[in-house]
């Protein structure tokens, strides 16, 4: 099997490009729900598993792209598993910084509009005074722009991670 010594800077990185690539698509479609306020639409929360998704084939497709073209169909655990980390770090900045600013600067009233939605919710489904105050006010906690940076950032390294472990396991060939 070629070493990976012996590659260029690009075949030694390619995890980053496609961690990038695929944080991009899921930062424009984020600005997109945020601009239309359509992320606390049940649709839009349920359109929002793209991110997660995206995050997935970014590991799968660096891992593959670097089996194919880099290591020239052969490939170690190891240096697959590297390259999907590749991937997932990019990805985690990039939609962690995404987080920050859709938050932050487009809808600054996110958490409060979705604590009113699931207020009302709980209203129209005639739920227990004090459950719904225990509920809305976690809620109010994990709507916060910090606590949505931190899982994002560490559900991201985390699930992908797995992921990762998961297709190095499955691609690699020696």
């Amino acid at each position: 099997m070629e070493s990976i010594d012996n590659k260029t800077f690009f075949e030694k990185f390619l995890g980053f490009k496609f961690g990038i690539i695929a944080a991009s698509f899921s930062t424009l479609w984020m600005i997109y729900l945020f601009v239309t306020k359509s992320v606390i639409s049940p649709i839009g929360r349920v359109s929002m598993l793209i991110v997660p998704v995206a995050l997935f084939a970014s590991v799968y497709v660096s891992i593959y792209q670097f089996r194919k073209k880099a290591m020239d169909g052969k490939m170690s655990f190891k240096n697959g598993f590297k390259t999907g980390l590749q991937a997932i770090v990019a990805y985690s900045i990039i939609i962690a910084f995404a987080t920050f600013i859709c938050q932050a600067v487009i809808y600054p009233e996110f958490s409060i509009d979705v604590i009113a939605n699931a207020k009302a919710k709980g209203i129209a489904e005639k739920v227990d005074v004090k459950v719904m105050n225990d509920i809305l006010n976690k809620m109010k906690h994990d709507a916060m722009i910090g606590p949505q940076i931190t899982k994002t950032v560490f559900g991201g390294l985390f699930m992908g991670s797995i992921f990762s472990l998961l297709c190095a396991g499955l691609m690699r060939r020696e």
